[in-house]
């Protein structure tokens, strides 16, 4: 994934955009921070709010925190969970379930960042909705 990333930011000559591979937990944001995103990873990290909390940290005023991440769709079963064990190429395991990160990350969120909004994606019959 940050190979498929280096590329396009080298394509697109970005020279503002750097790609970290680290530990979330351990790491050590630079100051000054405009954005982050994290696409998909931070629901799998056990201390998300350590992570929320110094990348707040270390924002410009009016930095970005962008997360993307998986939740449990409102349709489906409680009992459906089980499935997911299936997926643990994903990284998805009974202590992630257990955790419930994808509640404490928007709320990790809501705490630390004064204009804070949440958005649910769905796909339905192909369509991605809001």
């Amino acid at each position: 994934m940050l190979e498929h990333a280096g590329q396009k930011i080298a394509a697109n000559q970005w020279a503002n955009v750097q790609l970290v591979c680290a530990d979330a937990s351990q790491y050590e944001f630079p100051s000054r921070v405009d954005a982050v995103v994290s696409a998909y990873t931070l629901i799998l990290v056990p201390d998300c709010d350590r992570v929320v909390s110094k990348g707040r940290a270390a924002f410009v005023p009016g930095g970005h925190l962008v997360v993307l991440h998986m939740s449990w769709p409102g349709y489906c079963p409680h009992w459906w969970r089980h499935v997911l064990f299936f997926f643990r190429s994903y990284g998805v395991t009974a202590d992630v379930i257990r955790r419930r990160s994808w509640e404490i990350v928007p709320r990790s969120m809501k705490n630390r960042f004064q204009d804070f909004y949440q958005r649910h994606f769905c796909e339905k019959n192909g369509v991605r909705q809001l």
